[in-house]
């Protein structure tokens, strides 16, 4: 009827229900005939009942819905007027660029939003490239409207105006039933201004302005109660009403109100110096809202409960000691200098968003049951003190206690075509966090900006994430993509994104903190000075205090598809690059019980742990790793082709990690660790330093340096697939490589006390000079007191294939080698005035340095007490198939001038068998071993079946350094090989002045496969053998069908002189070609029981 009728036709429609999509093109009267019997719903097609698109038309008496998103929709008409209707849409009228518009009489239920009025028309929705015209004309342009006499209920929204002035809207019930339903709001004015609001009735909702102003509000109620509307005026005390809003007031006092069932209690907007004291709000979505408003005061008030307690977009405002209950929000202050919308080009909208620099003040509220506490927002230096937030204990899940985030600006820059660029700069205001009490949350203060921050004398308990602070100068990020499509079958799809950040450098302090039952204690991520000193954490299960310095972190990820009918590609790289941070940090005076890993530093910088006492860590008490720099590259590949039968795909995936280690100075002195895994860890190549700890009840390792300068790694692998009808076959095949190189500063591992680390002590692994110096060492029961390794450089390489087939990916034709190669350091260990007490191994070195052991003290050694090792270079390689395996080890050993002098060695078993010993030298020539005083050896004899034989352990023992054991199975069958390989050398060790005393056990001095050594002025007494060379002393270790021993040196060569062999069992014993004469018979060795004769020339046997 409306398609047929003229302008200023009258449609009259008859009782029933009708389904249709009515588009009202010309001024007509549309009159339902009753309007609880004529009912018009919207088809399946069209989301409105009603498109309005002339001017000059009337609707009226009828019901309209309730099953179409759009009730009545005008598009730019005037004069049009709504009258007398039910209307049940989710919206129920829209107003869009309309204006003078008649809405009376109507019932409205039900809807999500009943009248919306908008400022711009549909052609915004299906042009993109009109927003920024539209953004520019939603300047107070529209209104003229009559809303009047409508009765609404329960609507989310029951009248929203954006941009729209000048407007009437009065004698209107809006009523929501339910008495508190968070996201019901009664009115929401935004932008819109001069409008005339007067004798209206609120219930459950009320009135939420923003950005209107000069608006008349007059005889309205809310909740029974005056609607308190001020506007303009200033020192008035308000202490009524069912809601308060003041617009641009000056001090202004809203005090000893009580109001409760509104979205918002009491709104400040551009108000200023006022106070809001005394006041109880209870059931509302916005307690306190203040928008534009500074040096307000906001105290002494209840909230129980809110949404969100008190709101504040502006900064300057204090907000002390409030009371807020069961809100899900209790403060929350996102502080914004300004906001503004630009077209800098034809193609690109930009946002920008500057944050506020007035102060703001939080201090002495009372928070319970609120997931989220305290967040602040804003460029100003901000002080939350002395609050106190107590949840039940089951929001640990979902709790946030303290929250500051300092921005200068944030960008957001949209371009059509495609690309987006979000960037962020970190804020420079001071802000504390000093004094306040949290309980039973997920995070408890968190701290992000590039400001200097304090977080101190907090208490927090039961909180999974105690302290997390976060310093950023910039945030860049940048994504873009395209697609493209060919016919229905083809297309391609392309996108990457870049995301850049770098670290703040302004100095974080988190001091006399105290943290009980968390996961994470404190957490410091910056380019800044950290200070982290005298705070309490207890229970912290997973890590106690953690600083990561960073520089900069830049990422870029790239993806493309493209599809060609049954061909399918797909590619994808990700690039990462991490620079650390370079300022110092200090970790000291903290307590921390039982936490997962006590303290961990990773830093470009100098860092100091000290006078900290960590007890009963689970892993790990202070670990350091210095780092300068981490990139990653990764690359993916795959491409599928379908056919009917068969589908194939490839796979290509490479990745390549390199670590570049770095650091200035690390010091860890003087700290408390007990019953922990590990004690220290520092893993630099940096200056280390670690003194005066005490460490207790280790059970590995105590103390760990890694001086690394780089690490490189590189993998790839590859598989190609078939699938088809009889099931899947995959083709895998790969290869790992990494590369370690060995860092070069000194480390200096001093004054210690380690009582119980059970598999090693202290253990320095570098190509640096290291001291490691009077420390006292008990209980490595399991591993070495002191081990130092010189490592130059070591290289790992692993390829590896298979395939696998059928629906359970049985795997077949196996195979893989691995290699191992690593080059002894030439820097120096100096090891000396230790004490190692009931130890497994006393003290190892092993390089290919000029190293010191001196005057060190080894009691109750159970394998060996000084074991240094000369290595040039070692490697390994270990080939496995589906028949068998080959392993292949070899070992060069150095030449280099190293010293074993004035140590004291007492009690050696023999738990390591013939190898036992007090003194153990793995070279092929030119170490030192003087004036070492070796006492209290074992000797343990085993009687079999088969035959009888001893374990001893030897004073000071010389073995070969160059060997090669060769092992290869196939079909289980072994066939092994060791091969002492031929020494070139031409000077040998010297052995001079010890004083060996097995106390009837044992033997004195010891050489396998040794030669052209200087044995002279030696005491050795009280031993089954005072010196004993045999043969081939491997082939009786080994005594083993599936092993063969190839010897290419034997124990020749040596000079062996002025020794006192005194009171042995057997006081030389020698099946191999040695001289025991200097010059004889002066030059022999005294055996003061000697009264035999001398078949080697050897002996000087005068009393």
């Amino acid at each position: 009827a409306v398609y047929s009728s003229g302008e200023d036709d009258t449609v009259h429609i008859h009782t029933g229900t009708y389904s249709e999509n009515v588009v009202v093109n010309r001024g007509v009267n549309i009159v339902g005939e009753q309007r609880n019997t004529t009912t018009v719903e919207a088809t399946h097609y069209l989301p409105f009942v009603f498109y309005v698109s002339q001017r000059d038309v009337n609707i009226s008496n009828l019901t309209i819905g309730p099953y179409s998103l759009l009730g009545i929709m005008c598009v730019s008409v005037d004069n049009v007027t709504i009258y007398n209707n039910n209307l049940f849409s989710p919206v129920g009228v829209t107003l869009l660029s309309s204006l003078d518009t008649n809405i009376i009489h109507n019932i409205f239920s039900e809807n999500v939003i009943s009248i919306l009025s908008l400022p711009f028309s549909l052609n915004l929705i299906f042009d993109s490239s009109l927003i920024m015209d539209q953004i520019e004309t939603f300047s107070h342009t529209h209104g003229g409207l009559v809303i009047k006499n409508n009765n609404i209920s329960n609507s989310h929204v029951g009248i929203m105006l954006f941009c729209a002035d000048n407007n009437v809207i009065t004698k209107n019930t809006i009523i929501n039933l339910s008495p508190y339903t968070p996201d019901y709001i009664n009115v929401l004015l935004l932008s819109s201004s001069g409008n005339r609001f007067q004798n209206n009735t609120l219930v459950n909702g009320g009135i939420f302005i923003y950005d209107s102003y000069n608006n008349q509000m007059h005889n309205n109620t809310v909740n029974g109660e005056p609607l308190v509307y001020l506007e303009n005026l200033s020192h008035i005390v308000v202490d009524y009403g069912g809601q308060v809003i003041l617009v641009n007031c000056d001090n202004i006092t809203v005090e000893n109100t009580v109001i409760s069932n509104v979205s918002v209690a009491i709104e400040l907007l551009g108000t200023n110096n006022s106070v809001i004291q005394n006041n109880d709000v209870s059931y509302c979505t916005l307690g306190v809202c203040m928008f534009s408003s500074h040096g307000n005061k906001v105290y002494s008030n209840s909230f129980h409960p809110a949404l969100l307690a008190i709101v504040s977009t502006s900064g300057g405002n204090t907000i002390d000691g409030n009371t807020i209950q069961d809100s899900l929000v209790g403060v929350s202050v996102v502080s914004i200098e300004s906001l503004t919308l630009s077209q800098p080009m034809e193609n690109q909208i930009q946002l920008t968003v500057t944050g506020g620099d007035q102060p703001n003040i939080i201090t002495n509220n009372n928070l319970s049951n609120v997931p989220f506490g305290i967040i602040v927002v804003s460029n100003a230096s901000n002080t939350v003190e002395n609050n106190t937030l107590t949840n039940p204990y089951s929001m640990k899940e979902t709790g946030l206690g303290i929250a500051v985030i300092s921005f200068e600006t944030i960008q957001v820059q949209c371009f059509l075509n495609g690309t987006f660029q979000i960037t962020a700069r970190g804020g420079d205001g001071e802000n504390s966090v000093t004094g306040n009490s949290l309980s039973n949350l997920t995070v408890g203060v968190v701290v992000i900006s590039d400001a200097y921050n304090t977080i101190t004398n907090n208490m927090l308990d039961n909180i999974y994430i105690g302290v997390v602070t976060v310093s950023i100068d910039s945030i860049h990020v940048t994504a873009e993509g395209e697609i493209h499509t060919y016919g229905y079958t083809s297309g391609e799809l392309s996108a990457t994104t870049h995301v850049s950040i770098a670290g703040g450098n302004r100095d974080v302090v988190v001091e006399d903190n105290q943290l009980f039952n968390s996961e994470l204690g404190i957490i410091i991520i910056s380019d800044a000075a950290n200070t982290v000193v005298n705070n309490t954490l207890d229970n912290t299960e997973i890590l106690g205090v953690t600083i990561v310095s960073l520089k900069s972190v830049d990422i870029t990820a790239a993806q493309t598809q493209i599809r060609n009918n049954s061909v399918y590609h797909l590619q994808g790289n990700l690039n990462l690059s991490i620079i650390g941070g370079e300022k110092d940090n200090i970790v000291e005076e903290n307590t921390l019980f039982n936490p997962g890993v006590g303290v961990v530093l990773l830093s470009d910088g100098s860092n100091t742990v000290a006078g900290n006492t960590i007890v009963n860590a689970q892993v790990l008490g202070t670990t350091i790793v210095s780092m300068s720099s981490t990139t990653v590259e990764v690359e993916f590949k795959q491409k599928d082709v379908y056919n009917p039968s068969v589908h194939n795909r490839t796979i290509n995936a490479t990745i390549e990690v390199s670590l570049h280690s770095g650091g200035v100075n690390n010091v860890v002195e003087n700290n408390n660790v007990s019953a922990a895994e590990a004690g220290v860890i520092i893993v630099s190549n940096a200056n280390n330093m670690v003194t005066g700890n005490m460490l207790n009840d280790i059970q590995l390792t105590g103390v760990v340096m890694f001086s690394l300068d780089k690490v490189f790694v590189d993998a790839e692998l590859n598989q190609r697939s078939t699938s088809n009808h009889t099931g899947r076959v995959e083709n895998n095949n790969g290869t790992i490589q990494v590369s370690l190189t060995g860092g070069e500063k000194t480390n200096v591992v001093e004054n210690n006390s380690l009582l119980t680390s059970r598999l090693c002590g202290v253990t320095v692994v570098s190509n640096s000079d290291n001291v490691i110096g009077n420390n006292t060492l008990r209980n490595t029961t399991f591993g070495a007191g002191i081990m130092a390794v010189s490592l130059e450089k070591a290289d790992l390489s692993l390829n590896f294939s298979f395939i696998t087939h059928g629906s359970l990916q049985h795997v077949h034709n196996f195979s893989s080698e691995l290699h191992i190669h690593a080059s002894g350091g030439s820097h120096q260990n100096l090891i000396k005035d230790n004490k190692v007490q009931d130890s497994l191994f006393g003290i190892v070195a092993v390089s290919n340095a000029d190293d010191t052991l001196f005057n060190n003290t080894l009691t109750n050694v159970e394998s060996v007490g000084i074991m240094y090792v000369s290595l040039n270079s070692t490697s390994m390689s270990y080939d496995v198939n589906n028949s068998g395996y080959s392993f292949l080890f070899t070992a060069h050993g150095g030449e280099t001038h190293s010293i074993i002098w004035d140590n004291q060695i007492t009690d050696v078993d023999i738990q390591g068998g013939n190898l036992s010993s007090g003194v153990l030298v793995v070279s092929n020539a030119n170490v030192t071993v003087e004036n070492n005083t070796i006492h209290n050896l074992t000797t343990h004899k085993i009687t079999t079946p088969t035959h009888n034989y001893s374990l001893t352990s030897k004073g000071i023992l010389l073995l070969p350094a160059n060997i090669r054991y060769t092992e290869n199975v196939n079909s289980q069958v072994v066939d092994a090989l060791v091969e002492i390989l031929p020494d070139n050398a031409v000077n040998g060790h010297i052995l001079r002045n010890n004083d060996i005393d097995g106390s009837d056990a044992g033997t004195g001095v010891s050489l396998w496969y040794s030669s052209n050594h200087h044995i002279y002025g030696n005491t050795i007494k009280n031993t089954t053998y005072g010196i004993h060379i045999p043969f081939n002393q491997l082939q009786k270790e080994l005594n083993s069908q599936y092993c063969n021993i190839s010897a290419y040196s034997y124990s020749n060569g040596s000079l062996i002189y002025h020794n006192n062999l005194i009171n042995n069992t057997i006081s030389a014993f020698d099946e191999c070609n040695n001289s025991w004469n200097n010059v004889y018979p002066s030059g022999g060795n005294y055996c003061g029981d000697y009264t035999g004769t001398d078949f080697y020339r050897c002996l000087l046997y005068t009393s």
